[in-house]
């Protein structure tokens, strides 16, 4: 199991996490969340969660990627953002 800060924790909400598992969006709102490791990895909500397969990390922070349409997980992928336009090209 992925090892979470209990401020990450609360900053998402308990009720938010399904067995365990960080959201991908944060509530209300539906914004996109990413999430940071104690070495400030950047982490999309898919690989912070699959994190405690493989690292032994703790996640130290989330927040919401409000407009970086440049922002990427550490493993490649491309965190949503919520109000910047999507870079295609």
């Amino acid at each position: 199991m992925t090892r979470i800060a209990p401020s990450v924790i609360a900053y998402v909400g308990a009720d938010n996490m399904t067995d365990g598992q960080l959201p991908a969006y944060a509530w209300p709102g539906g914004y996109p969340l990413f999430y940071l490791t104690e070495s400030n990895a950047v982490l999309c909500p898919e690989h912070a969660n699959a994190e405690g397969n493989y690292s032994d990390e703790l996640i130290v922070d989330g927040n919401i990627n409000w407009e970086d349409p440049h922002l990427y997980c550490d493993h490649g992928e491309r965190i949503e953002s919520a109000y910047a336009e999507d870079d295609n090209s």
